[in-house]
């Protein structure tokens, strides 16, 4: 009893720093892991995924008032992640002069994105042929957790691409509405049209195959690239550069085809 005693005192030394909140997150994973056998629906997805992002923060708050050793080593190995993909970094600005004409190139990150997209698109539409009643199959052979982790990460983007999707459109139709009206009050003819935009997205995503969708966005995607590589006299540009030493390129904001004169 008094060994029992003399011990108890010392019980924080038994862990390293940071041991017993380490051993209670490693407990909540393996929680997690065992309750996700038993998710059957996008509900317990949700809240799963939700209980994970309150654990992540927990620890980014713990990890701010006390540092865990394991955050700072993942920390390290992320920061030298970030360093091998240096040569992706471009510095950028706004040209608004236009003479004389900058080259014009395009950054190689954009092509890169192209490429994950592409492959993105292939993977996504072989696990939806090959797990035809959903991913969720993917979670009961694998890790419950890492399935998590990647729907937040899809779901994230997704959230992104839709805002970016919706924001985009409405700008654009503000700028022709105040062409067309002047300084007239535009507010009901931009709530309607943004009401008639997300009822017409609705309808599409909701009967519109994935398939007719991603065929669609191909589409756009080559008619954009389309008008992009015509040279034009545009003055606006996207000025970039992959580091100081490295000459300055343009990516014009808009396009235009040769006139007959030229």
């Amino acid at each position: 009893m008094k060994l029992l005693t003399s011990v108890f005192p010392l019980n924080g030394r038994v862990l390293p720093a940071g041991g017993w909140f380490t051993l209670a997150v490693c407990a909540f994973l393996v929680g997690l892991e065992v309750a996700g056998r038993y998710a059957v629906t996008d509900v317990h997805d949700g809240l799963a995924a939700c209980l994970l992002v309150a654990a992540g923060c927990t620890v980014a708050v713990r990890h701010r008032r006390d540092p865990l050793p394991w955050i700072d080593r993942l920390a390290g190995l992320g920061r030298r992640a970030a360093g091998s993909a240096a040569w992706l970094r471009y510095d950028h600005g706004i040209d608004l002069r236009g003479t004389p004409p900058l080259p014009r190139r395009t950054p190689p990150v954009v092509f890169l994105i192209v490429l994950a997209l592409g492959a993105w698109g292939g993977l996504a539409a072989g696990a939806w042929l090959a797990f035809p009643a959903g991913w969720r199959v993917v979670s009961a052979y694998s890790s419950y957790t890492l399935y998590l982790a990647f729907m937040l990460a899809l779901w994230g983007t997704l959230l992104a691409i839709t805002f970016v999707g919706v924001s985009v459109p409405v700008w654009v139709l503000d700028r022709r509405l105040r062409s067309w009206l002047g300084d007239a009050d535009r507010r009901g003819a931009e709530l309607l049209a943004v009401v008639s935009y997300a009822a017409l997205v609705s309808v599409v995503a909701w009967a519109a195959p994935p398939a007719a969708v991603l065929a669609l966005c191909l589409v756009v995607a080559a008619g954009a690239w389309g008008a992009y590589l015509p040279q034009g006299s545009d003055g606006a540009a996207l000025l970039w550069r992959a580091s100081v030493e490295k000459p300055v390129y343009a990516v014009p904001l808009r396009a235009r085809w040769p006139s007959s004169s030229a």
